[in-house]
Formats: structure tokens, C-alpha cells, sequence
């Protein structure tokens, strides 16, 4: 007996049949375990970024010292080492971690132009950014750079809340 478009519909259809049919019931995937880090590591870590974000402006504004022609506080060391340093950094990481998990093929997939293109434009986003922060936290004291903080984040809400 043939089947009209909308019987076929109504009908309860085995996940094969389904999959076939072009429907998506969710049962797909029941038998996949979850991948990816468990909620305790996934707490840890949310704990360790507060805790770095909340203390980070405490241990520079702590760095400045006395200007004793000025009399005032300031960072005694340039913004742009900070930032040049903390790249450094991260590229000799990134290329340990790459070296320890996938060889010297992993490290030839870093160093591909293609790659290096659109990762070196993200770094610069990001240098460009560490360097505004280190520039403001020198004008500013400790508790009005968590401000400053915390209205971005603000501002960066209700934009998107404006957006969408």
C-alpha cells in the first residue's frame, strides 16, 4: 500500500530508516561517550582564570615604583617588554607542546605560510591589545584598571545585546 507524504511522516521510523529518510531524531549519537575535559578539570580552570584575571592588575599596580623626580607611581620597565617577553613565551610553549605531541610534523604545520598568515594577524590583535593594557595599567592604579575591566565587559553585553 503506497504512502502518502504525510502518513510517512507520522510514522515512527527505526534510526536507520531515519538516517535514511533524512531526519534527525537525537538517538544518533547515544552511544558516544563524551569527549573532552571532565567538569572538575573544567572548574579548575574557570578558578584558575579568575583567580589570574583578579590578580594580574593586583601584581603589576604592586611593580610600580616612585618616580622620585615626579612623585609619582609608574612601571619602571617598558610596555613593549612586557609584551615582547610574553610572546617569547608563548611561541616556545606552543612549540615544546607541538614537539612533544606531534613531532617535527606538527612544528612543520606551524611554520606553514598559510598558517603563519592568519595566526600573525591574530598575534598582532592580541600584542596589540597586551600593549594598550600594559600602557593603561601604568596611567592607572590597580582598582580602577579592575574597573576598567569589568566595564568592558559590560559594554561588550549590552553590544551584543544591541546587535542581536
Amino acid at each position: 500500500q503506497p504512502l502518502s507524504c504525510l502518513s510517512f511522516a507520522r510514522k515512527k521510523l527505526p534510526d536507520s530508516a531515519a538516517m535514511q529518510a533524512g531526519k534527525y531524531t537525537g538517538s544518533e549519537f547515544k552511544d558516544l561517550k563524551p569527549a573532552g575535559p571532565s567538569a572538575l578539570a573544567k572548574g579548575g580552570l574557570f578558578c584558575f582564570f579568575v583567580l589570574t584575571r583578579a590578580l594580574h592588575p593586583t601584581i603589576i599596580d604592586a611593580s610600580k615604583t616612585l618616580d622620585p623626580e615626579t612623585g609619582k607611581r609608574g612601571i619602571a620597565y617598558s610596555n613593549m617588554s612586557v609584551v615582547l617577553g610574553e610572546c617569547v613565551f608563548t611561541l616556545m610553549a606552543a612549540c615544546l607542546m607541538a614537539l612533544a605531541l606531534g613531532g617535527m610534523k606538527e612544528i612543520r604545520l606551524i611554520l606553514d605560510p598559510k598558517a603563519l598568515k592568519v595566526f600573525s594577524g591574530i598575534g598582532l590583535m592580541y600584542a596589540l591589545g597586551d600593549y594598550l593594557e600594559m600602557a593603561s595599567m601604568g596611567a592607572l592604579s590597580g582598582a580602577a584598571y579592575q574597573v576598567l575591566l569589568q566595564s568592558k565587559l559590560v559594554i561588550t553585553a549590552l553590544m551584543l545585546w544591541y546587535i542581536k
